[in-house]
């Protein structure tokens, strides 16, 4: 008859690795509350007047949005995506645990930077 092994698990508390994910995690949300407050900024006015369609013909107003915000969203939307990317490379090299998983935050974050980069060149490029 053999006999079950119970292991002790000797792991106690996240790894260094699950540190840093979480870092990453907390970072991203920091950047998109960044990237949420330079929208707000450079996004048109809702009231349309003739002093500001005349205002819109400057080179720094382009239909209505202020390009000297929307130049500051590609270095924080590469930053983000880099960082997640690094994030979701750290997590596939950790799969060794039955409940170790990809972090759907990682995932919502990289696949929003990539969007909004790819919104960003087909309308402000």
């Amino acid at each position: 008859m053999e006999r079950k092994i119970k292991r002790k698990n000797k792991r106690k508390g996240p790894d260094q690795v699950a540190k840093t994910v979480s870092l990453i995690i907390a970072v991203s949300w920091i950047l998109l509350f960044v990237l949420l407050m330079i929208l707000a900024l450079a996004k048109p006015s809702a009231e349309m007047s003739i002093f500001s369609i005349a205002a819109q013909n400057t080179p720094s107003v382009v239909g209505g949005w202020d390009l000297s915000f929307m130049q500051i969203l590609p270095p924080v939307l590469i930053t983000q995506l880099g960082l997640c990317l690094f994030g979701l490379l750290l997590s596939s090299r950790r799969m060794k645990r039955k409940n170790d998983k990809y972090s759907y935050s990682l995932i919502f974050f990289t696949a929003t930077s990539v969007i909004g980069l790819a919104v960003y060149l087909i309308f402000f490029v």
